[in-house]
């Protein structure tokens, strides 16, 4: 994207500290205002953006990109991150530690226990360190030694001695459904048979899943669609729509990969069209334009485009296909 402005400045309000871009405050891509807590991270932002050069790389400005995420993912969901990085914690190689050999549990503790002693100092979460117990069988120390039988005389084997002869445990006749061992193995197919309907309840499930998501895609495509064909939007909301149905398609057009509509960029949704240079450039071009109009908070100039520039985007968004 080309630089579209010549002056960076940053102003209070709003509750917090905007970036102005020739006087007009930054957005998210989310169409939300970039209000931040602090006037340092204000001015900081301010200074990635006054760094860039006569084209923009949104890659150099890792401080905006953070504070886009937080506004536009974060803040809306904030239980479900907390729960992420909580169920995170279960995994933790911090706190759940080999317990041998005993370099590698000398080695653990010099690198990590620095890291929680930092976390209890800093935050005051006093984190516990687990390992694995140890084997039941003390090192060093030997089996106690079988005593050898000994040998047995050979006994006759006369019929009268096998006839007679008691044998060491009692025989049942029960029939074999009457015995418990009988039951107890019908347990395990039992078990098969229950851990085989979970697994298809739960392939169901997910299947179930990205059948909606994909209905759900589909709906919004066709709907941004016909707002394009048919809506009288301002230039920044129309290409902020037409840039999106490029997203909406690409995730659909990427089959298994499932990915979020919100995470195609050019290169991605261009290589999950196979488009050649010509195509690629329209679609930088296009996904350019938006992010000018979206960034400066303008319409650019007129409040209307075109039919000849509005008819050139239809026709290449329906030639997108993978």
């Amino acid at each position: 994207m080309k630089r579209f402005y010549k002056t960076v400045s940053v102003e209070a309000r709003d509750g917090g500290h905007v970036v102005l871009l020739d006087g007009r405050p930054v957005r998210t891509p989310g169409g939300n205002g970039l209000v931040l807590p602090t006037e340092k991270l204000a001015s900081a932002i301010a200074a990635e953006w006054q760094e860039q050069g006569d084209v923009i790389v949104a890659t150099s400005m890792p401080l905006l990109r953070l504070a886009n995420t937080v506004i536009d993912g974060v803040a809306v969901h904030r239980e479900e991150v907390i729960g992420a990085i909580l169920r995170f914690g279960e995994n933790d190689l911090l706190c759940y530690r080999a317990h041998q050999p005993p370099e590698l549990v000398a080695r653990q503790k010099a690198a990590w226990d620095p890291l929680l002693d930092w976390v209890a100092d800093k935050h005051g979460a006093n984190m516990r360190v687990a390992a694995a117990s140890p084997a039941a069988v003390p090192p060093g120390s030997t089996p106690p030694a079988t005593a050898t039988k000994p040998a047995t005389a050979t006994k006759p084997q006369d019929i009268l001695y096998q006839l007679t002869e008691r044998p060491k445990a009692a025989q049942s006749f029960a029939p074999l459904y009457a015995r418990r061992i009988f039951w107890s193995a019908q347990l395990i197919p039992l078990f098969a048979l229950l851990g085989l309907v979970g697994w298809k309840i739960r392939q169901s499930r997910i299947g179930d899943r990205e059948a909606r998501r994909i209905a759900a895609l589909q709906h919004e495509a066709a709907e941004l669609m016909r707002r394009l064909h048919h809506g009288d939007a301002s230039p920044r909301e129309y290409y902020a729509e037409a840039s999106r149905v490029v997203r909406v398609k690409a995730a659909l057009a990427s089959g298994g990969r499932q990915i979020d509509p919100n995470a195609v960029d050019v290169d991605t949704a261009a290589d999950t069209f196979r488009l050649n240079g010509d195509s690629r450039e329209r679609l930088r071009r296009l996904f350019e334009q938006c992010d000018e109009l979206q960034y400066s908070g303008a319409h650019n100039g007129s409040g209307k485009i075109s039919p000849e520039i509005r008819r050139d985007v239809l026709e290449f968004i329906e030639t997108l296909h993978a």
